[in-house]
């Protein structure tokens, strides 16, 4: 299992070294946490299991966990999880750590609302269930699309050909698409799968 916390971007060991792209880590209970909460996605429900088994071994309790709603990040599926995850922490003390795992567009706009409601970026652990799909965020109308599996993109909100970059912004949650055919209108490369 692997976790990113939120302390800030990791170094990558990618073709590009995008700095700001997400690089999780193994996924370990925080033994510096008093309370401790988990909340995981469908994809992440067996590392949810392991998190809990591993952190029953080493004499920790993880206080609450969840299940988040299944969903493409939008609508009642989101707002779902976000009350969810302020269930979660509304009792919530000093020393609590916060585990998310799932899809980057389900952990990354709740790992954001974490700190919202207060939560230091290194009491957030966030984890992705695989990495082939990719939340996408339009710089031209704002649109975010949650769940793009190639590099080249339709954007849902302004029609743009957009082009999916590997930077990735911890504020918006997702990777940024810019129109790929700016310079050189109709000239577009042809679409690829994500590597994870």
């Amino acid at each position: 299992m692997a976790s990113q916390t939120m302390a800030g971007p990791a170094a990558s060991d990618n073709r590009d070294d995008v700095v700001s792209r997400p690089v999780y880590e193994t996924l370990r209970p925080d033994a510096s946490g008093r309370t401790h909460v988990a909340l995981a996605d469908a994809a992440a429900r067996p590392a949810l299991g392991r998190l809990i088994e591993a952190a029953a071994s080493q004499g920790i309790a993880i206080a609450r966990h969840r299940a988040l709603d299944d969903g493409p990040g939008r609508g009642s599926d989101a707002d779902a999880s976000a009350d969810a995850l302020r269930e979660s922490l509304a009792d919530a003390d000093m020393g609590v750590r916060l585990y998310l795992l799932g899809a980057e567009h389900t952990v990354w706009p709740l790992a954001r609302l974490a700190r919202d409601l207060g939560l230091m970026p290194e009491a957030i652990h966030v984890w992705s269930a695989g990495r082939t799909r990719r939340p996408v965020y339009c710089v031209h109308c704002r649109a975010t699309m949650p769940d793009c599996a190639l590099t080249v993109v339709q954007c849902e909100g302004c029609g743009r050909t957009l082009g999916v970059r590997d930077h990735f912004s911890r504020e918006r949650g997702a990777y940024l698409g810019v129109r790929i055919d700016a310079e050189r209108p109709g000239q577009v490369p042809a679409a690829e799968a994500f590597r994870s």
